[in-house]
Order: structure tokens, then sequence, then C-alpha cells
């Protein structure tokens, strides 16, 4: 006798995608420092995503093309529409962060990117329409405050706001609107698109659009150091082949809303990451903003378990 495969119930699919997000951040959080290696062995920060983006691309293709093919030509131009811009807008997010913490201190850029739960929400409940619970919103707030409690909690010995603030800033708040319009329109697309094809679309058109903007600077590549671009290679590993993947699986399943609260986890990462390796002991703002970013996790977590 034989048992006939039986599909995923809806609470194990959210079960399974909210494990692999964590993991896809905690992965995150680690190809962060190796970007940070990289930016100081004086790789540029643009082309530091190109290079992330196109061997991504390039990994994926055969993975994809092979079966894919005919799905992807098959898909209706207003598709392809809202694909051209979440690889815009997934592109830009990269970019523009990258060159915002070059203007503004990491205490400015923190506060800044607390705010991307709320914006989510708010993308996430006047442009699809779906309302969210709750706890959702207690979620929200804890994990915004969590992140500020820890940006201000490193604000001590900090001084002046960065050579360029206002650019800085600008560029910040850029960054975090082009992310959460990324989510929702990945939100979109993916209970349209199976994972593979939407990867792999979603890497080629970011990559093509980051092509663009440092092709001035490839002709310059004698001038790049191997341990720059080794670093690069190993954030591309991690960030856009393990990190990236996870929340593409993610945003299937799990609000993107919750996904842009549990994305403040990665402060909290980077806290153990650094007791763990460089023996940086946390202080009081970390450990209480890292706790008040769990709860607001765990909040979240419960108000998509209601949906």
């Amino acid at each position: 006798m034989t048992l006939a495969a039986r599909p995923l119930p809806r609470v194990s699919r959210k079960a399974v995608a909210l494990a692999v997000l964590l993991l896809g951040l905690f992965l995150a959080s680690i190809g962060l420092i190796a970007m940070r290696h990289a930016q100081q062995e004086g790789l540029p920060s643009p082309v530091i995503v190109f290079m992330r983006l196109g061997i991504a691309a390039l990994v994926f293709t055969p993975l994809t093309l092979p079966r894919q093919l005919p799905r992807i030509r098959r898909m209706p131009r207003r598709v392809w529409k809202l694909l051209l811009l979440a690889g815009v807008c997934f592109c830009a997010d990269l970019m523009l962060f990258t060159e915002a913490i070059k203007y503004v201190n990491i205490l400015l850029a923190t506060v800044i990117a607390s705010l991307m739960p709320l914006v989510t929400a708010l993308m996430e409940r006047f442009l699809l329409k779906i309302p969210l619970q709750r706890s959702m919103y207690v979620g929200m707030a804890l994990a915004m405050a969590g992140g500020i409690v820890i940006a201000l909690g490193s604000a001590n010995g900090v001084s002046g706001l960065g050579p360029q603030p206002l650019l800085g800033v600008t560029l910040s708040l850029l960054s975090v609107i082009c992310a959460c319009a990324y989510l929702i329109i990945g939100r979109t697309l993916r209970t349209r698109i199976p994972f593979l094809p939407y990867t792999w679309m979603l890497f080629t058109i970011s990559a093509l659009v980051a092509l663009v903007v440092v092709l001035p600077a490839i002709g310059d590549t004698a001038g790049f150091s191997p341990q720059g671009i080794t670093w690069a290679l190993v954030a591309t590993v991690l960030s856009q082949l393990g990190a990236h993947p996870a929340f593409i699986y993610a945003v299937a399943s799990l609000s993107p809303t919750l996904i842009s609260i549990a994305s403040q986890s990665i402060i909290l990462y980077g806290s153990v990451l650094a007791f763990l390796f460089l023996h940086q002991i946390p202080g009081v703002p970390e450990i209480l903003g890292g706790a008040i970013i769990l709860a607001g996790v765990i909040f979240a977590i419960y108000g998509q378990r209601e949906t």
C-alpha cells in the first residue's frame, strides 16, 4: 500500500518560508561584513553590486532556461513591466544604500532603515488593499523601536553626521522606498511566477541596470585589488546566492510587512557575530534593542498566523 504525496498545508508552507527567511537574514548579515571588507579594499560599491547581480544571473541561467524558457516566453506584457520595475527597484536599493553610507554615518543610516516596516505596511495596506492584524502593527512598532534604540546607543563617540549628511539621508530614504516597492511587487509576482524563473529574471534585469551604472568604471579593473574582489565574491555567495533567493522564496508565502519587520533582526545577528568573531561585547543598548526587535518579530509572526 502506497500513500499518495499530499501538498503541504498552508500553515506548514508558511513555517518553511519563515525558517528560510531567518536563514537568509543570517546569511545577509555575514554578507554585509564581507561587503564592508571589499569596500575597505578599495572596490567601488557599484562594482560590488554589479558583481553580485551578474554572477547570480549567470549561476541561475542554466538552472532556469532549459525548462522554464517556454513559460517565460508566454508571460504577458503586464508581468514583464512589473518585472522590469522590480529589477530597477532591487538594483536601486542595493546601489543607493551602499552609496548612502559614504556620506552619512552608520548611526543615522540605521535609524532611517528602521522605517522600512512602516513604509512597507503603508504600501501593503493602501496599494494591495490587504488589512493587517493588530499584532502586526505591534510587531512593526517594536522592531522600529529596537532599531532606533541600538542606533542611538551607538551614538556615543560618534563625531559628526558624515561628510554630506543631507545627501546621505536622501539616499537612505530612497533606498528604503525602493526596497519596500521591490517587496510589494515581488509579493504580487511570486503568486504567479515560480521561484526559478522569477529569481533568474529579477537578477538578470537588475544586473543589466547595474551594468549601465558601472560601465564607466569597468575599464579600470586593473586598479582593483585581489583582496577586494575576493571579499566581493564572498558577499556574492552569501548575500546574492544565499540570502536573496531565500527572500524571494519567502515572499510567496509571507507578508511583505512581516519580511521587512524580520529584516530588522540583521542588527541583532550583527551584534552576535561581532561578539563571536570580533570579541566586541554588546552594551546595554544593543542587548535591550535586540530584545525589543526579537519581541517585535515574534508579534509579527503571531499576526501572520492569524491571516
